[in-house]
């Protein structure tokens, strides 16, 4: 599930930086002033900033579930001691 979460990651930011680049050759051939700019441009920053927020929401359960996961792993160590002194 990691794997395939990276690769969706990595196309996103791939279509928004071809998607920018091809709106700035657009920009420079002088084609700014027509409909092809912006069919490029919005969705280029659609995309960024997107995968700007899906990052940062992603860091932020992680930054959650660290401690948590570690708690949890000092109780199954506590539980595994009380069965080792028990048998």
């Amino acid at each position: 599930m990691h794997a395939q979460s990276q690769t969706i990651q990595r196309s996103t930011i791939l279509a928004a930086l071809l998607s920018l680049s091809v709106a700035a050759l657009l920009w420079i051939g002088g084609y700014h002033e027509q409909g092809f700019f912006a069919a490029t441009w919005a969705p280029a920053i659609a995309s960024l900033g997107a995968y700007i927020l899906v990052s940062r929401r992603r860091e932020e359960q992680d930054q959650h579930l660290n401690p948590l996961l570690a708690g949890a792993d000092e109780d199954a160590r506590a539980i595994l001691s009380k069965r080792s002194t028990i048998c």
